[in-house]
């Protein structure tokens, strides 16, 4: 029988609704994705104005590797900097993310990884340079479902998600011990040996893709216009 956030922690699950914290199940992931578009009118004071510093900064660096790509060549000296900034491996102790198939989701890398990659360098090339694009991936390669934008997504506003992790815990009275991220230590709520990366309902999407498809048919006509 899975066990919520809140019985593993001691915590009433009342606690966690008031604080507007998913409940979620320990060491098991539900069937929700962080749709990142919602971060764009977030006030929760660790995520505000992250969409454009953090998440589309991320995605810029791409059309400057390409403009430097003389042609789409997988042997390009700049081919191996996307691929490599293109892997986004599955951040442990988040509960969010099935995949399509309805397995846990094993992050985005691999065979998926050069594909998008390749992809890329192709919607540069011909002129779609805003970095919003890389949110309508799951739109136009077949190995990249909600999960995989999710997954994405935690890897980027990792250090801002354990540190609204870091207050929650404070607030909530939760037992936390040190963890260091990239030379910065927050003290964070564990399950195992990992630490745990707590979300809020504001970023759930069930159904990323049809919340996204009026916006990228509207790419398409401005593109083709």
């Amino acid at each position: 029988m899975a066990t919520y956030y809140s019985g593993y922690f001691g915590v009433p699950h009342s606690a966690f609704e008031e604080k507007g914290v998913l409940d979620g199940f320990i060491g098991r992931d539900m069937r929700l994705h962080i749709d990142p578009l919602r971060l764009k009118n977030t006030q929760v004071p660790e995520f505000i104005g992250t969409y454009e510093s953090v998440f589309l900064k991320y995605f810029d660096r791409f059309a400057h590797f390409v403009d430097a790509m003389p042609s789409e060549e997988e042997d390009d000296t700049f081919f191996p900097l996307i691929v490599e900034n293109m892997q986004f491996p599955e951040i442990p102790n988040v509960g969010l993310g099935y995949s399509v198939s309805g397995k846990p989701g094993k992050g985005m890398n691999g065979k998926t990884t050069k594909q998008i990659a390749k992809t890329t360098v192709k919607v540069i090339k011909a002129g779609m340079r805003d970095p919003e694009l890389f949110l309508f991936m799951h739109l136009f390669e077949k190995n990249v479902g909600a999960d995989r934008i999710s997954d994405m997504a935690v890897s980027i506003l990792r250090h801002q998600i354990l540190s609204y992790t870091q207050r929650v815990a404070a607030d909530l009275n939760i037992a936390t011990r040190e963890y260091e991220f990239e030379d910065v230590t927050y003290t964070v709520p564990f399950y195992g040996d990992e630490p745990m990366h707590f979300s809020q309902p504001h970023y759930w999407q069930t159904c990323l893709w049809l919340h996204h498809m009026m916006r990228f048919q509207m790419y398409v006509i401005i593109i083709r216009a």
